[in-house]
């Protein structure tokens, strides 16, 4: 009879094991800053003009971020400065501006044309808990071609809080 029930056990166990599992780029504490510096590694939120959006979380010290990874393909591409939406199920909206970040490099470098954008966001307390904590079932952003609209799988909907988890 004991083995029956350990056999069942061991059968459902997997089910029961539902902890947070986090992968991360980078998982240190700075040599210089002693800060600890923790990014996640990116996954994929939607797809807007048939190409993903990656997003991942940062966290430097007490400082959290969300990082934007798009691909700038048939003329689709972020405004530059624009404010990110991010719209919950229980009908509120975050709107979050990105950093600005002074380019190193020319847009258009050795004759070749830049094809993907980063995008940061740094994230108040306040604002990190608002997407902790609702799923996100549509994203906003503003576009060359306008507002763009994207609608969130249900499968997806809670990425980016589990993704804010891993730096929580």
């Amino acid at each position: 009879m004991n083995k029956k029930l350990l056999i069942i056990f061991l059968i459902f166990s997997p089910f029961f094991a539902t902890g947070q599992k986090c992968f991360y780029e980078k998982d240190i504490v700075d040599e210089t800053s002693q800060l600890l510096v923790r990014r996640t590694e990116p996954v994929v939120l939607c797809k807007i003009n048939g190409h993903p959006f990656y997003f991942k979380s940062q966290q430097i010290g007490d400082r959290k971020y969300l990082k934007l990874r798009y691909f700038k393909y048939n003329s689709f591409s972020i405004i530059e400065g624009s404010k990110f939406i991010f719209y919950f199920n229980n009908g509120n909206k975050l709107m979050i501006d990105p950093l600005e970040i002074k380019k190193k490099n020319p847009q258009n470098k050795n004759g070749f044309t830049t094809i993907s954008s980063m995008l940061i966001y740094q994230l108040s307390e306040e604002d990190f808990n608002l997407l902790l904590n609702n799923p996100v079932v549509e994203i906003g952003v503003y576009s060359n071609t306008g507002i763009t609209k994207k609608e969130i799988k249900p499968k997806n909907q809670h990425e980016i809080q589990n993704l804010l988890k891993c730096i929580q």
